[in-house]
């Protein structure tokens, strides 16, 4: 209905696949973009997999999506500059070709949204998110996401993130996977757990690309792969740029697994410190002043210091004071995986029983040495 320079729009679907409503006001010509409005959008009950299904190719493999939404809208200039609302999905099955990407199912996820856009960049969020998988529902949280433009061009990107599970964040970006060499390395790791009070910034600009991050993390977890250790358990803090991570760890009952270098899984009932890793031009340096590694026979304090150069053999510095070691049980830390046969037989057999009350080992110099 047009009224002057107004117009109001109503409009309806009721099917076997579902329902909508849309209600739109418009003030100006919708043939150019100066016009301004309000519109309001409400679904329920839609079988989205039903309903697109002329439309979506098969390779992307839509079994079954079931969508309740509703919105407000205000626009200006004939771009949306805020909407808020709510959505819930249910049943979302994807099964797409093994060549195109991963299965993906979600039981549910629902929550608030919003958006916002004007001369500062835009912004949007999810509110109160619920999700859930595998049975397993995510705590409630909210995520955000936010752009804005830089004087010399490029933009300021922001994000933050309450919660993360990290198995369920893979599984979606395995659908379409963005990065593809990704692919064989997170199989064979399998990482899992939970990340908490994510935080990235970044600057993306022509002259320059930078970013950082810093999360909270709990229960993670993956296999041993290669020359990457496995654990279990961990916890603590972490904190990421392009040229420096820093690890706080503060962990309880952890488990590192390391088959290139010890017989068997260590389990820690402590393991606390902070580790940090610079990469440079040509090479790296891995250093610690001090990592606490507590057992049930054993309790170790360890400083290190690792430098990999590029043409140059890597250097170490390392020194372990450990106390409190039962003897008996002191074969499972051999690094038996570099040691001659004859020498691990040997010391195999030299600890027998009784205590270490303290003892100090040292490693300095160049590897291959």
């Amino acid at each position: 209905v047009r009224r002057d320079s107004s117009l109001r729009v109503r409009g309806s679907l009721d099917s076997e696949a579902g329902r909508a409503d849309l209600w739109a006001r418009v003030h100006g010509s919708l043939t150019s973009t100066d016009w301004r409005g309000e519109s309001y959008l409400r679904v329920d009950g839609l079988d989205v997999a039903r309903f697109f299904a002329p439309y979506i190719p098969h390779s992307y493999g839509l079994r079954g999506m079931d969508l309740d939404l509703e919105s407000w809208t205000d626009w200006q200039a004939a771009a949306p500059t805020h909407t808020q609302g709510r959505v819930e999905i249910r049943g979302l099955d994807l099964q797409p070709a093994p060549a195109d990407g991963g299965p993906l199912r979600i039981a549910r996820a629902a929550g608030q949204f919003t958006f916002d856009r004007g001369a500062d960049g835009w912004r949007a969020g999810l509110h109160d998110l619920q999700l859930t998988t595998h049975g397993r529902p995510w705590p409630l949280g909210d995520l955000a996401l936010a752009a804005a433009p830089l004087p010399a061009g490029g933009h300021r990107i922001r994000a933050a993130a309450d919660y993360l599970r990290i198995q369920d964040v893979i599984d979606i970006l395995e659908v379409r996977q963005p990065w593809p060499d990704l692919h064989e390395p997170l199989a064979a790791l399998r990482p899992r757990g939970e990340l908490h009070n994510l935080r990235l910034q970044a600057v993306l600009a022509p002259d320059r690309t930078d970013w950082r991050a810093t999360t909270d993390f709990e229960g993670i977890a993956a296999e041993p792969s290669g020359r990457i250790p496995g654990f279990d358990r961990l916890r603590g803090r972490l904190h990421l740029q392009p040229d420096h991570l820093r690890l706080e760890l503060a962990s309880s009952d952890a488990i590192v697994h390391m088959p290139r270098l010890f017989r068997e899984p260590l389990a820690l009932q402590t393991l606390d410190g902070r580790v940090d890793l610079l990469l440079h031009d040509g090479g790296w340096r891995l250093h610690s002043h001090q990592i606490q590694a507590d057992a049930r026979d054993i309790a170790t304090r360890t400083r290190i210091d690792l430098r990999v150069h590029t043409g140059r053999r890597p250097w170490i510095d390392l020194q372990t004071d450990f106390r409190d070691a039962d003897a008996a049980l002191v074969k499972r830390y051999f690094p038996a995986a570099i040691l001659s046969e004859g020498l691990l037989r040997w010391l195999d057999r030299a600890f027998v029983s009784g205590r270490v009350r303290s003892g100090t080992a040292l490693l300095h110099g160049p590897l291959q040495d």
